[in-house]
C-alpha cells in the first residue's frame, strides 16, 4: 500500500499519525496530572458518598467514618444557615442539613456535602462558602 504512494503523501501520513498519537497520549495523561485539584477530588468523593447514601435508601443516621492518608471522613449531622444573593430575589436564607464531611489534617477548613447535594467549605468560624450546587 505504502510503496505506491508518492513520498510527500507518505511524509504527510507519518506526520499526521504522529500528531494523532501525541493527542491521544496528552488527552489521557494531562487530565490525570493537571485536571483535578485537591478541592475537586474532595468534592467528587463527597458526591460519590452521597449517591451511595441515596442508593441505600437514605438510612438515618448515615454511617461513614474513615481515617487515612492525612484526611478524615465523617458523618456531619450539623445544620447551618447559608445566605446568598439571587438575581431578582434579593437575599435568600437557606437552611442546610449536613450529610458527610471531609477534613484534611493540615487544613483548618471542612468540606461538607448536604442532603440536597450542595458542597460547602466551612471555615473554623463556621462561615460556609458554596463550592458547588447539587445536581440532584
Amino acid at each position: 500500500m505504502f510503496s505506491k504512494w508518492p513520498t510527500w503523501k507518505f511524509v504527510v501520513f507519518i506526520v499526521l499519525l504522529t500528531l494523532l498519537v501525541e493527542l491521544v497520549i496528552a488527552g489521557f495523561f494531562l487530565p490525570c496530572k493537571f485536571g483535578w485539584s485537591r478541592e475537586d477530588s474532595t468534592i467528587h468523593h463527597l458526591q460519590v458518598a452521597r449517591y451511595a447514601w441515596l442508593y441505600d435508601g437514605c438510612p438515618q443516621p448515615p454511617t461513614n467514618s474513615e481515617t487515612g492518608s492525612g484526611l478524615t471522613n465523617f458523618t456531619y449531622n450539623g445544620t447551618f444557615i447559608y445566605i446568598e444573593e439571587r438575581y431578582n430575589m434579593g437575599l435568600v436564607t437557606n437552611i442546610c442539613h449536613g450529610l458527610f464531611a471531609t477534613k484534611y489534617g493540615d487544613d483548618p477548613n471542612t468540606f461538607v456535602i448536604t442532603t440536597t447535594g450542595d458542597v460547602f467549605l466551612l471555615s473554623p468560624s463556621g462561615q460556609p462558602r458554596l463550592l458547588e450546587r447539587g445536581k440532584n
